[in-house]
C-alpha cells in the first residue's frame, strides 16, 4: 500500500514528543508491503516518517517542486520534481492509497482538504488518519462537523499516538 505523510515542513514546530511518537509510528509499517510517499525535504514534521522508514530499508518517493528542491535533491528514496505546486500536490495525492495527515501549515491543510473534496465526489476513496497532536487540529475538526457531508466514512481522527498507531494497524493490516 502507497501510504501518503502530508505535514508540516516549515510552519510546524517539531517537538521531541512529536518526532519520538512519529519515529515509533515509522517502525511499524512493514518495509516489504508497503511504500511511504510524502512531500519531500528532509525537514520539518513531513519528514520524520519517511526519513525512519527509509532508514530501515523501506522504499520512498518524494514528490516536491523544482523550486522547493532548488537542485539540492534533498530528500529521502526517489525524487520526482514538478514545475507547480498544483503538479505535485495532484501527484502526492495520486500515489497515496491512505493518508496520514500530520500537523502541519496552509499546504497541510491543502492537501487534506483535497483529498476529502475527491472522497466526498467519488474521485477517490483514500482513508486518511488524521491526528489531532496537541489539539492542533480542533478548530478544523469542528467546522468540518458543520459541513454536514459524511466525513466520517473515510476520516479518522485520533487525538492520542497510540490510538492512531492501532487505527493504522487496521487499516494496513499489521497484525
Amino acid at each position: 500500500m502507497k501510504i501518503g505523510i502530508f505535514g508540516g515542513c516549515n510552519t510546524t514546530r517539531l517537538t521531541p514528543v512529536l518526532e519520538e511518537e512519529l519515529k515509533v509510528l515509522a517502525s511499524l509499517i512493514n518495509t516489504e508491503q508497503h511504500l511511504v510517499v510524502y512531500g519531500g525535504g528532509k525537514k520539518g514534521v513531513m519528514s520524520i516518517v519517511p526519513k525512519y522508514f527509509h532508514e530501515r530499508g523501506g522504499r520512498v518517493i518524494s514528490i516536491n517542486t523544482k523550486e522547493a528542491n532548488n537542485g539540492l535533491d534533498e530528500c529521502y528514496g526517489e525524487n520526482f520534481l514538478y514545475d507547480t505546486l498544483q503538479e505535485r500536490q495532484r501527484r502526492l495525492i495520486e500515489n497515496s492509497e491512505l493518508v496520514i495527515c500530520l500537523p502541519g501549515g496552509i499546504g497541510t491543510i491543502s492537501e487534506l482538504f483535497d483529498v476529502m473534496a475527491m472522497n466526498n465526489n467519488k474521485i477517490r476513496n483514500v482513508k486518511i488518519l488524521l491526528y489531532n497532536f496537541e489539539g492542533f487540529f480542533n478548530h478544523m475538526i469542528e467546522q468540518i462537523k458543520l459541513l454536514g457531508k459524511n466525513t466520517d466514512e473515510y476520516l479518522i481522527v485520533t487525538n492520542e499516538v497510540n490510538d492512531l498507531m492501532e487505527r493504522l494497524k487496521e487499516l494496513i493490516k499489521i497484525e
